[in-house]
């Protein structure tokens, strides 16, 4: 069993400055895993929004139907 090197870095800078496009070149050249904390926090957001989204049409039926509106 032989031991293996640990790499860790983090890239830091704002919105449109590259970071994503540094970090896979570096990933590609290097054999690394790429993660992209943005990433995995919009994956576990966007179904969110969407039940959400949902859960707001769900209730203006029930509204308009309870209220004797029509409904847009």
């Amino acid at each position: 069993m032989g031991l293996q090197t640990v790499f860790r870095a983090v890239t830091m800078g704002p919105p449109g400055s590259g970071k994503g496009t540094v970090s896979s070149r570096i990933a590609q050249s290097f054999g690394l895993k790429h993660l992209s904390s943005g990433d995995m926090l919009r994956a576990n957001i966007e179904p969110t929004i969407s039940e959400c989204a949902l859960h707001t049409k769900l209730l203006q039926k029930i509204y308009y139907k309870l209220s004797g509106c029509k409904s847009h």
